[in-house]
Order: structure tokens, then C-alpha cells, then sequence
């Protein structure tokens, strides 16, 4: 007979339909935040960012008002405003804070909800306008944020991929990819050490396989969250990328940062994490002892001055 992947979500009706045919583990953990979705309008007139060839709309590229090759991070410690450039010329932001405040906020007054961005994100608003924000503010819902597990993700002629299987907060962008990378291990399995089994020995192995790799990467989406709403406006986080960005240069194929073996290799979700602690942990030693060498540079030199000075005296 047929078999069927249950790629329908995190709501999934082919995983609901699983969990009343076997034991399956489940859990679903909403965070404290949530978010909301705001936009910046396309240039009317005035000073403008080009936007790149690909965007051309007829002959002349939409025009931007903020520069269009960068995620901007607006980082508030408890809370955050991303932008992300869209092919029209507008930006898309999203609010991402406690549901309590943002609650409040919907609860407010228009006054309210402008004092709010004119204390916390005044050049934001300065580009947003006013009315605009306030326009999506009150349109615009706003929606919680979840993490979903289960295990197993295969039984019987069922196999559970994507946002079935494994769903996470958006903070590190890999959900899709995390998705059309299980059809790549599947296929993997299929083509290589699996290969003439069925089907459902196939389903079993990739679930098997895939499900320390989803935990990882679920686990890694809401870390970098506390990073981009926090950590980003800290000195000795921004220092301490700079040496890994660095010791990258250096030692290319030893010391790879962790955003660059999230997004751009195929390096296993679980042991990006295993490489990133054993990678801190040694970056924090040689820091440890930079620092130390430091402190005992600069007490030589002191002593050395008193003594100079004694001698003089």
C-alpha cells in the first residue's frame, strides 16, 4: 500500500492521528513573548537606498529606507524590533516582547502605544510614521510563540517531517530549512545504508537519526533570541565574536563560528552544539588568560615605576 509523510504543520492532523495509534511523547511549551508584525512603507520622495538588481520592478529598483542588505536589530534587553527589506521597497518588522506588554499595549490608547515607541525605538518610528504604526498596530494580531517535540516521528506507514515533527521559534530563520533538510536525510537513508528496505524501516531509522538534530536546533532557535534581543548590546559578547571571527580566519577548517555551521554547512544541528561549547569553553580559557597576563603586564609596570621613582628620590 501507499505511505504518507505528515508535512502539515504544527498543527498537524496526520500527528494527531498517530498520537491515538501509538505512544507517542508530545509536549508543547509556549514562551512568555510573543510578537507582532509592523511594516515600514516603500520611499515616496526624499533620500533613498537602492535596492539590489533582482528586485528591478520594470527599470527602476524600488527605493529603500534603510540600507536593504542587512537584518537591522533593534535590541531593548527584554525585548526587541527586527526589519527584514522586502522586493517592493518596504521593510517587514516584527515586535517581539513579553505577551504581558504587548497585551497592554493592544489594551491601550493610541498615546499609549506612540510614547511606547517614541521611549524605546524613535528612529523606528521616525521611518514607520505615526499614523502607519498605528494603523498596524490596531489591524495586526498579536500571536504567541511556541516550541513543539515529539518522538516517535514514524510509525507504521506514517513519517512526521517539518513543523509536524519539530516546531520552533523563528529567532534563527532554519525552520523551512530544518524541513527540506529532513527529505534530505530521508533520501540519504534511502540511497545509502537503507537502501531495498521498506519503508517503514526507513521512516523508523530517519526518526531515530533526525530527532537529537531537532532538539538541537529548537534548543539553538531560543537561545539566539536571548542574543539578538540582549546580547548584541553587550561589549565582551561583540569582543568575544570578534576573536571567533578571527580564529576563523586563521583556522578555517578547525574553528567554525556557530552561526556559520547553522547556516552554511550541513554539519548536524546536535554537533553544531558540541562544537560550540567546546569552542567557548576554549575561548573563554584563552580570554581568562589574556586577561590575567594583562593584569600582571600592567602590576609589573607599576611596581617597576615605584621603584624607578624610588630610586630617583
Amino acid at each position: 500500500g501507499g505511505f504518507v509523510f505528515g508535512c502539515d504543520g504544527f498543527r498537524s492532523a496526520v500527528r494527531n492521528a498517530m498520537q491515538r495509534a501509538c505512544r507517542m511523547n508530545y509536549s508543547v511549551e509556549y514562551i512568555e513573548h510573543g510578537y507582532k508584525e509592523l511594516a515600514i512603507l516603500p520611499v515616496g520622495e526624499g533620500p533613498a537606498h537602492e535596492g539590489p538588481s533582482f528586485c528591478r520592478n520594470g527599470t527602476e529598483a524600488p527605493k529603500y529606507k534603510m540600507a536593504v542588505h542587512h537584518l537591522h536589530i533593534w535590541p531593548r534587553g527584554s525585548f526587541m524590533l527586527i526589519a527584514l527589506p522586502n522586493l517592493d521597497g518596504s521593510f517587514t518588522l516584527t515586535l517581539f516582547m513579553p505577551m504581558d506588554i504587548l497585551e497592554s499595549l493592544d489594551a491601550g490608547s493610541d498615546k499609549e502605544v506612540i510614547a511606547f515607541f517614541e521611549e524605546h525605538y524613535p528612529d523606528a518610528l521616525t521611518l514607520i510614521g505615526k499614523d502607519h504604526l498605528l494603523s498596524d498596530f490596531r489591524q495586526n494580531p498579536t500571536a504567541p510563540l511556541a516550541m513543539m517535540k515529539c518522538e516517535p516521528f514514524a510509525y507504521g506507514k506514517c513519517c512526521l517531517m517539518g513543523d509536524a515533527a519539530h516546531s520552533m521559534v523563528p529567532f534563527y530563520g532554519q525552520g523551512m530549512n530544518c524541513g527540506l533538510e529532513d527529505v534530505f536525510v530521508f533520501s540519504d537513508l534511502l540511497r545509502g545504508e537503507m537502501r531495498g528496505k521498506k519503508m517503514e524501516e526507513v521512516a523508523s531509522a530517519f526518526g531515530k537519526k533526525r530527532k537529537p538534530d531537532a532538539d538541537a536546533i529548537v534548543q539553538l532557535s531560543l537561545e539566539n533570541y536571548v542574543e539578538m534581543r540582549a546580547k548584541v548590546a553587550s561589549m565582551s559578547f561583540l569582543l568575544k565574536k570578534k576573536v571567533d571571527g578571527l580564529l576563523n580566519a586563521l583556522l578555517p577548517s578547525v574553528w567554525i563560528p556557530q552561526y556559520t555551521m547553522v547556516a552554511f554547512s550541513r554539519i548536524p544541528y546536535s554537533e553544531v552544539i558540541r562544537r560550540r561549547d567546546r569552542q567557548d569553553r576554549l575561548l573563554q580559557v584563552s580570554l581568562d588568560v589574556g586577561a590575567s597576563l594583562g593584569l600582571l603586564m600592567a602590576a609589573g609596570l607599576g611596581v617597576y615605576a615605584a621603584l624607578r621613582a624610588a630610586k630617583r628620590s
